[in-house]
């Protein structure tokens, strides 16, 4: 049974039960300690095409047959064999006999004799015999005749089995996310459902007093629930299935209880709020009395309290609770720990950006920095941590990184990452 715990007492503590957090993990190292300590959750679904966008591929996705499986016409036209061209001009058209028509998927059957011509559509296969097209735009029909004006070789203007995509040839590596695009990929071997990831199960809950439901009539020193939105629906979108829990109190019987029903339900829980230095800041005491902090404190801006560790076989990860904080360690954090464990191996989308201004970013600290991208360049939005303000009308954020020299280049460009 957890031993029950009670509010600091202040008497004899100079900094008043507010220990704030002074040893800070640099942000490659954190990066290091999730993936030594989140494993991959075992087991894979198999789902349908229309299911699998943003699921993450379990299995190396291999082409198992020839794209194309003919030689496809790239034109409308005529196939011919090249060598009964040589010559043909405006002024000086060669002559051929029209034999035929290949349709889509209705092929002409017969080979193609010497001066002989079929007429093709784009998309279909050219007959045996065949080794060009000439386009429709270069000949003349006269009846059965057609006169060709141009000199074509060999190999023009069709693909040939395989130009495409080679049987046996890696289409999609296992740990990809998968995009809409990929989905004509995989169904043009015939595949109409994949094995994807098993989907992490996240629980976000919500701490404080003061937090209150959306909704509810506010009493002065009261807010709502506002960031649990934002970092549910981040970690969703990365994947994972997330569940929000109604607001907890800051008390250590509340968080506790809340603590000890999950544990074992989920794969991770995110609590916002009670990571910080404050003496109702009880997340941090209860996860290492009932398993074990790996680290509290991460040398990022904003979001320096950010607790991880595990109790029992459930993930935690304690996210501030100031607004910006919350975001920032959700992309920070939460989203690397949601992608090691469904064995998802690639960035996140980004683009460049070129920044009006250089943001401020405390010495020896990873940083957050939101901004909103124009024609001309990008323009800073983060103001504070506490301040809702500092992802209004943002486009994604850039990382001004000590250890990558990410972002602190001198020629003014960043990358841009999307929310």
């Amino acid at each position: 049974m957890a031993k029950a715990l009670t509010r600091e007492p202040i008497g004899g503590d100079p900094l008043a039960g507010m220990h704030p957090v002074s040893k800070l993990l640099k942000y490659r190292k954190f990066l290091k300690l999730v993936f030594r300590e989140t494993r991959p959750i075992a087991g894979v679904e198999k789902i349908t095409l229309p299911q699998a966008v943003e699921r993450i591929l379990a299995r190396d996705f291999r082409a198992r047959r020839f794209i194309p499986n003919f030689r496809r016409s790239n034109f409308d036209g005529y196939a011919v064999r090249a060598v009964d061209t040589a010559g043909a001009s405006k002024s000086s058209p060669v002559e051929l006999s029209l034999s035929g028509f290949s349709k889509p998927g209705k092929p002409y059957s017969r080979a193609l004799g010497r001066r002989e011509c079929v007429r093709i559509f784009t998309g279909a296969a050219l007959p045996h015999g065949a080794d060009a097209v000439v386009m429709v735009e270069y000949t003349e029909a006269n009846g059965g005749i057609i006169r060709v004006f141009e000199e074509v070789a060999s190999g023009s203007r069709y693909d040939d089995v395989g130009a495409d995509i080679r049987r046996g040839s890696l289409l999609l590596a296992r740990g990809r996310r998968i995009r809409p695009l990929d989905l004509p990929i995989i169904a043009s071997q015939g595949v109409n459902s994949v094995e994807v990831a098993i989907r992490p199960k996240v629980l976000v809950i919500p701490t404080g007093n003061e937090v209150k439901p959306v909704g509810r009539r506010l009493k002065t020193s009261e807010i709502y629930d506002a960031n649990s939105l934002a970092v549910a629906e981040l970690i969703r979108k990365r994947g994972a299935i997330v569940m929000t829990h109604p607001p907890v109190r800051d008390s250590p019987r509340a968080i506790s209880d809340v603590l000890s029903r999950s544990r074992g339900r989920y794969h991770m829980i995110a609590f916002i709020g009670g990571s910080s230095a404050g003496s109702e800041d009880y997340v941090a005491r209860l996860v290492a009395e009932k398993g074990e902090v790996f680290v509290h404190g991460i040398a990022i801006s904003p979001g320096r309290p950010t607790l991880f560790g595990r109790v029992g076989k459930t993930l935690v990860l304690g996210i501030p609770g100031h607004p910006a904080s919350s975001v920032a360690v959700t992309v920070l954090a939460a989203c690397p720990i949601v992608d090691r464990l469904s064995g998802a191996i690639e960035d996140a989308p980004y683009s460049y950006v070129r920044l009006h201004s250089q943001p401020d970013c405390p010495e020896g600290l990873t940083c957050v920095r939101t901004i909103r991208a124009s024609g001309d360049g990008a323009t800073l939005v983060y103001k504070s941590s506490s301040q809702l303000s500092s992802f209004l009308n943002s486009d994604g954020y850039i990382l001004l990184d000590p250890e990558t020299d990410e972002g602190n280049g001198d020629d003014g460009w960043a990358r841009l990452h999307f929310f």
